[in-house]
């Protein structure tokens, strides 16, 4: 099982550094191949962008204050494509996931299972609202061994988020009272 860096989860440096799992998409493009389903995740935001900051996931009980908001994103394992590629967790808006799943229902682009069988790039404007553009790879290529062997060893995004989510449970005041949006269980594609 691999293991992850929670200490400073959230923190931009931390997300973004080799030690750790998460990784932040950058302004500009970035190509990944999506290895495995998305996990919706919760999460709580302080702030308008450009400058909000992410607070944590979601607690059951969680109360949200003035000032914050809570966006649903989907978190999968991803290889971050570069001049040493990396397998990473990314949480992907909506807004992408949704472009994803078009890609799926696409007779072209279609696949039955994950991994992706082909690479995308992202494109991140930067510039708020819809800022992400995705363009496919026209190559499918299968995972070498080596990248199996790595998602293999990974821990599953849900075991990620449930140790998150018990991390940060400490942190929620008893007397909170906020249903927490419960999800149907479909996977987001």
């Amino acid at each position: 099982m691999s293991t992850f860096n929670l200490d400073n989860w959230g923190d931009d440096e931390v997300v973004t550094s080799k030690e750790s799992d998460f990784f932040k998409l950058p302004v500009g493009d970035v190509k990944v191949r999506i290895l495995t389903d998305f996990h919706e995740v919760k999460n709580v935001w302080e702030g308008e962008y450009p400058n909000s900051k992410p607070l944590g996931l979601l607690q059951k009980g969680q109360k949200i204050k003035d000032g914050q908001s809570v966006k649903t994103a989907g978190w999968a394992w991803v290889i971050v494509r570069g001049d040493v590629d990396q397998m990473k967790i990314v949480t992907f808006p909506i807004s992408i996931i949704a472009k994803v799943a078009n890609l799926k229902k696409d007779d072209e682009y279609t696949w039955d299972e994950m991994p992706m069988p082909y690479d995308i790039t992202i494109h991140n404007t930067g510039e708020g609202g819809d800022r992400y553009s995705i363009t496919p790879s026209r190559t499918n290529a299968s995972l070498t061994e080596f990248e199996q062997k790595q998602l293999e060893e990974k821990t599953p995004i849900e075991e990620i988020v449930q140790k998150i989510m018990d991390k940060q449970s400490g942190k929620i005041e008893e007397s909170q009272e906020l249903e927490y949006p419960e999800s149907n269980g479909d996977p987001l594609i």
